[in-house]
């Protein structure tokens, strides 16, 4: 008999947060996603991770109860050298029309993935992106499964070279998604992508 997660089937939707309470607990959730994946502990030594970019960014939670089971975040920019992983985009002299928008630090406990929590958050990031007005939409990842997702999404990968993640001190792969003018978001469902 095939193990099921005890999470299938339950309404888990995102949604949008600011409190300095569940942000700390996302903040310590991405420690705890990022090691399970191989990122070493030693980078996080209070257990914790946050960046400049936290009190302006919008983030967005799903929860099971009170039970925090994922967290993505969307920051927008007028410049490419504002964007988190800024260098990786300057070095690929990617012309990026402004303004623009980063979907960054989507993390899934592990007792939650598979459950297409991950294209739930995109849907959500693009379309509040979409609706600020942004042409372009960066996105930086290390994970293969996630670079095939936003590939089906219509992000471009702007490099076949992996580049440092300064924060993770991963190699990732950066992409970009270029919005037409009056253009409408359309991010197809994908079962089961939530790496």
């Amino acid at each position: 008999m095939p193990d099921t997660n005890p999470l299938q089937g339950r309404e888990l939707e995102p949604i949008e947060i600011s409190d300095a309470a569940t942000l700390e607990r996302i903040f310590r959730l991405r420690v705890e996603a990022w090691q399970t994946v191989g990122i070493a502990p030693e980078l996080f030594p209070n257990g914790s991770w946050q960046d400049e970019y936290e009190d302006e960014a919008r983030h967005w939670a799903v929860f099971d109860g009170e039970r925090l089971l994922a967290a993505a975040r969307l920051t927008f920019h007028s410049h490419l050298a504002e964007v988190p992983n800024a260098g990786v985009f300057l070095d690929l002299n990617f012309d990026a029309a402004p303004p623009l928008a980063s979907i960054s630090r989507l993390v899934v406990h592990p007792a939650a993935r598979g459950l297409g929590l991950s294209c739930k958050f995109d849907r959500v990031r693009l379309q509040t992106a979409r609706d600020a007005g942004c042409r372009t939409i960066l996105a930086f990842t290390s994970s293969d499964t996630r670079l095939r997702s936003l590939v089906r999404q219509g992000f471009m990968v702007l490099s076949s070279q992996k580049f440092y993640n300064e924060y993770t001190e991963t190699l990732g792969t950066p992409l970009a998604l270029t919005l037409p003018s009056g253009a409408h978001i359309v991010t197809p469902k994908i079962k089961g992508e939530d790496s």
